[in-house]
């Protein structure tokens, strides 16, 4: 009889899961959304989910299938998403229906996982208020006063490329990690960690291990997208506790510093601080303002909004130089165009630093950038949910609160109807007459909309800056064990090249250049 009751109990049970890994499955068929059948647990997305294809790919052969359509439905794991294709359509989502779909639907735990609290994660008003608050800092004055820093640090990175290089080759990966790292500790912090100079950097290794390519942490990334309710219960953490604890130190020393010694600076630290101070006379003021609508900047929030600098400005702007230095190696007439450009711009300085005025001069090396990430997104794809209810126009698909849109950025860019022969780099896809040619929301490496990238320039003028002096002083040339095409680490869920990047390097004084 005991037998017979457990058989009974496990049946159940079977029947119970069974019923909710499925359960959203009839969800496209009844909105009469094309969509492919879904398998059970995985949906339509088993081979990214058991990494035997590299996300970006999987999501590239979805994207194809439905060739011709302007959306279709498809289930990551057993959540609905609506697949955007067309940029029209894209745009419909983005910015004229943007009040429908103005979160990410991203888990936050400012209590449990304080760095999870970022405005990249933020939703409904507490993110609009902080957005409002923290755009200032990227403004173009802020950005001017900040060259200088920038240049510093360009000065280490070429040094560093001289120094680093072996036998005439360099990995490039690691070194322009080591360069985004520091600009982003003078410009968000005002220190200087010297990770260009200091191998052993705490900052650089925190860094390296925030990014370092795992299957646990790629992981512990779809649990939280897919299954953000299971990472209180499994007490995983988005970002580790000693991460979250080192970044949490640093921020307080830096403050008590500052206001001990009566020092400003021109940073992002320096903004969040006097935001700080005035959300309190604010909150002094008012003591009514709705809970809701109120973000306190405690040293958690202030921290987790200083991590997502670091964090956004490391992995994008380092993975994006990486691979533009890439191309620029394997297409010497690009190079030697990029460089010719620089050339004539330090020829008007006359040996004085590169300013803000000039960098915005490199317009063809900003073109080479903007390849650079139509080619490799720093964010492969996109993510927004519903907020309330909604109709998509000239339709009757309705998408209840909850219900999830995603845009495969990367297979976007790389639709050769959109843009032909998507492999070949070709900075003049972004000419005054290459962009006619294709729709401005074919291209959404920063996003688009309220939402987009609110570090865009600041991104901007790191890279140019840090590429225009590497030109300044080298030849980059592919070393022979750089793969061509280039192949991507399966373990990474932002896209990075497997085994580095290894460019052999000449001094521009040299004989042989």
């Amino acid at each position: 009889m005991a037998l017979v009751e457990v058989l009974l109990g496990v049946a159940v049970l079977a029947c119970l899961l069974y019923y909710y890994a499925t359960s959203t499955f009839s969800h496209w068929a009844q909105r009469g959304v094309p969509h492919l059948p879904p398998k059970i647990l995985f949906g339509n997305i088993k081979d990214i989910v058991t990494f035997r294809t590299l996300h970006v790919y999987g999501y590239q052969k979805l994207y194809h299938h439905f060739d011709g359509l302007p959306y279709a439905g498809i289930y990551q794991m057993r959540t609905p998403s609506l697949m955007l294709r067309d940029p029209e359509v894209i745009k419909q989502f983005l910015v004229k229906d943007f009040a429908h779909f103005h979160d990410r639907g991203i888990f936050c735990d400012v209590e449990r996982d304080p760095m999870s609290a970022t405005l990249v994660n933020l939703s409904g008003r507490k993110w609009r208020n902080l957005r409002t608050k923290l755009t200032p800092s990227f403004s173009a004055v802020k950005l001017k006063g900040m060259v200088p820093l920038l240049n510093e640090c360009a000065d280490s990175l070429v040094a560093l490329v001289g120094a680093s290089a072996q036998d005439g080759e360099v990995e490039m990966r690691e070194v322009m990690a080591k360069f985004t790292t520091d600009v982003i500790g003078s410009c968000a912090f005002g220190l200087h960690f010297n990770t260009l100079k200091d191998p052993d950097s705490q900052f650089r290794e925190m860094g390296r291990r925030v990014f370092l390519p795992t299957y646990a942490r790629t992981a512990t990334h779809l649990t939280r997208v897919f299954f953000p309710a299971l990472l209180s219960v499994l007490h995983l953490r988005t970002v580790s506790k000693e991460i979250t604890d080192f970044f949490i130190s640093l921020v307080r020393d830096v403050i008590q510093f500052r206001e001990k010694s009566g020092e400003t600076r021109n940073d992002f630290m320096q903004l969040l601080m006097q935001l700080r101070q005035q959300e309190k006379a604010d909150r002094d003021v008012n003591d009514n303002v709705a809970k809701e609508e109120a973000v306190v900047l405690d040293d958690r929030l202030l921290t987790a909004q200083v991590f997502i600098f670091f964090v956004a400005g490391f992995e994008t702007s380092s993975s994006t130089m990486s691979f533009c230095v890439y191309e620029l190696a394997v297409n010497e007439h690009v190079q030697e165009a990029a460089r010719a450009e620089v050339d004539a711009i330090l020829a008007e300085l006359d040996g004085q630093p590169i300013t803000y005025e000039h960098v915005a001069k490199m317009t063809y090396i900003e073109k080479v950038l903007l390849e650079t990430m139509r080619k490799y997104p720093p964010v492969p794809g996109l993510v927004r949910v519903c907020t309330k209810p909604y109709t998509v126009p000239g339709t009757k698909v309705h998408m209840d609160v909850g219900s999830q849109v995603f845009i495969p950025t990367f297979a976007i860019q790389r639709d050769p109807d959109i843009f032909p022969d998507p492999d070949r780099f070709d900075p003049e896809r972004f000419s005054e007459e290459g962009r006619k040619t294709w729709h401005p929301f074919a291209y959404l490496p920063f996003g688009e909309g309220p939402r987009i990238c609110i570090g865009l320039r600041f991104a901007m003028v790191e890279m140019k800056l840090g590429l225009a002096r590497l030109l300044q002083h080298y030849k980059l040339l592919p070393s022979p064990s750089l793969p061509v095409p280039m192949r991507f680490d399966p373990k990474g869920f932002v896209l990075t090249a497997e085994g580095g990047i290894n460019l052999r390097i000449q001094p521009r004084h040299s004989s042989t250049a």
